[in-house]
């Protein structure tokens, strides 16, 4: 992608190691005019900073293009993040960078609110957009597209959500705001729409970080309508270089149900992207009319890695 060298796009077989170069020194793969065209990385201008001289603009080709695991198509550049296809849904992403341990299915209790009310799935035939970093600020909108026309129930929602995101991080403190107005995500008929929103923040104090979540979820169905509310509070407390111990505490109230989750566990680092842990969750729930109480806890070891 330098600006002083032939700008193409080299396409790669992961399987069989092939690689082919494309649209070699063509007009599409080059650098635009400075004039026309100044990259800005984390909102400050993209410079060459030489040591012995004034910073000078550069121009770079061939913005990055990535095709994910999940067969989305993503394309980078300096007006920020273009995917389409299949994606997680900004309240899955943003939930789990507020709580202390992040999508885990056992042990995060966040899950009261994107798994419980389907937010926090996978959007299919969608197109997602995040911006450039903004003096610590990024915005990031999401659709799944409607196909076809409203079925035949005349309940039935067939296709069809958006969600809009703001997140903002500098030193210690981090903020998210995630609303989303959500049918069905993956094109097929519901019987219930969803109108939502998620709060977030984390304070890094050093000796731990602290995280907090609070959201509601208003559901909408040829019935009438209710609304599920939710909150959270965790933290992760270092104990040594490579360990922290992990603890999360959250409740939802939905349509006379009460569950309360509580997590505790110990992460232990074995690598940049490995880690070994042990902990426990434990799940109550409550059905006030009938005065009923269910109980369940549950234990859980082994080894995670990111890909």
């Amino acid at each position: 992608s330098a600006d002083g060298a032939p700008n193409a796009i080299i396409v790669v077989d992961l399987a069989s190691g092939t690689s082919w170069r494309r649209l070699n020194d063509h007009p599409s793969t080059k650098a635009a005019p400075l004039a026309d065209f100044r990259p800005v990385v984390e909102g400050r201008p993209f410079m060459v900073r030489p040591p012995d001289g004034p910073p000078q603009p550069v121009g770079v080709g061939a913005d990055g293009i990535a095709i994910s695991a999940d067969g989305g198509v993503c394309t980078t550049g300096g007006f920020g993040a273009v995917k389409l296809g299949n994606q997680e849904s900004l309240f899955k992403t943003e939930g789990a960078a507020f709580n202390p341990f992040g999508s885990s299915p056992l042990f995060s209790t966040t899950n009261l609110l994107t798994d419980v009310t389907g937010l926090g799935g996978s959007w299919q035939h969608a197109v997602g957009y995040t911006s450039t970093n903004m003096s610590g600020l990024t915005v990031s909108a999401q659709y799944s597209a409607k196909e076809g026309a409203k079925g035949g129930n005349t309940a039935a929602y067939s296709g069809g959500a958006y969600a809009l995101a703001a997140n903002y991080a500098a030193g210690p403190l981090a903020l998210s705001a995630v609303y989303g107005n959500v049918k069905s995500t993956d094109a097929t008929e519901a019987n219930v729409k969803q109108r939502a929103y998620l709060l977030g923040a984390s304070y890094d104090f050093g000796v731990a970080k602290a995280f907090a979540q609070y959201g509601r979820d208003k559901f909408t169905d040829v019935g009438g309508s209710d609304t599920a509310k939710f909150y959270q509070i965790g933290a992760i407390v270092p104990v040594s270089a490579e360990g922290a111990v992990h603890t999360s505490y959250a409740r939802t109230k939905f349509d006379g149900e009460r569950e309360y989750q509580f997590s505790l566990a110990y992460n232990h680092a074995l690598s940049k992207r490995t880690g070994a842990y042990v902990g426990v969750t434990r799940i109550k729930g409550e059905i006030e009319e009938a005065e009923a109480t269910g109980r369940a806890t549950v234990f859980g070891v082994g080894v995670r890695h990111a890909f």
